[in-house]
Parts: C-alpha cells; structure tokens; sequence
C-alpha cells in the first residue's frame, strides 16, 4: 500500500507501520485458527470474522500482511503459517499473559 506525505511523496507501507495490537486482540477473541485471506478471494467472505486482513490497513497487500504476521511469530505473539498459504494464525501464552496484564491495567485506571 502506498501513502502520500504532506510533501506529495510516495512512502510504502511497511510492517512498522502496521499496529501489532489490533491484530492480536483478534487472534485472542477468535476461537481456533485465523486465516489470511485476499478481500477479493472467493473463501474471504466466508471467513470475515477469522481473517486476520479485516484488522490490516485497508488495501494492504497480502504478501505484506503475511510478513507482519511473520514479524508476530518471530516474536513468539502469535503462530502460525507464512508460506503464503491460508495462514491458520492463533495466538500464544506469551500473547494472552500480555493481553491480561494490559486489560487489568486499563481497569485500574479507570
């Protein structure tokens, strides 16, 4: 996906540029597997509530999204599979520990 600048100049997205949290707090209220699966794909629709591109920036690229979820997994937030096939994402402990500690805090603080 591209974005203009103030400047009128082209910048590719990158996964930096992708939030971890909302990707994650879906995988943490999805029972079982998430899936990656294109907009456009006849499987998408079906899928909507457990594809992991309904919380990606609108118009990003597959193969982008699919490299955010690699950057996730790397870092032992979620697991799955980036071969490029559905996906089958879920999330881990480490992730769910995370998520209850930030939730508790935020209910702290109200």
């Amino acid at each position: 996906m591209l974005q203009k600048s103030s400047r009128s100049v082209v910048i590719r997205m990158q996964c930096k540029d992708i939030q971890d949290e909302p990707i994650l707090r879906m995988l943490a209220r999805n029972v079982g597997w998430c899936y990656c699966f294109d907009p456009g794909d006849q499987h998408a629709s079906s899928y909507s509530s457990s594809n992991v591109m309904e919380v990606m920036p609108r118009g990003i690229a597959r193969k982008l999204a699919i490299a955010k979820m690699g950057m996730l997994i790397r870092r032992g937030l979620a697991d799955g599979c980036t071969c490029g096939c559905r996906g089958d994402f879920y999330i881990t402990d480490k992730w769910r520990e995370h998520l209850k500690k930030l939730d508790s805090e935020k209910l702290q603080e109200a």
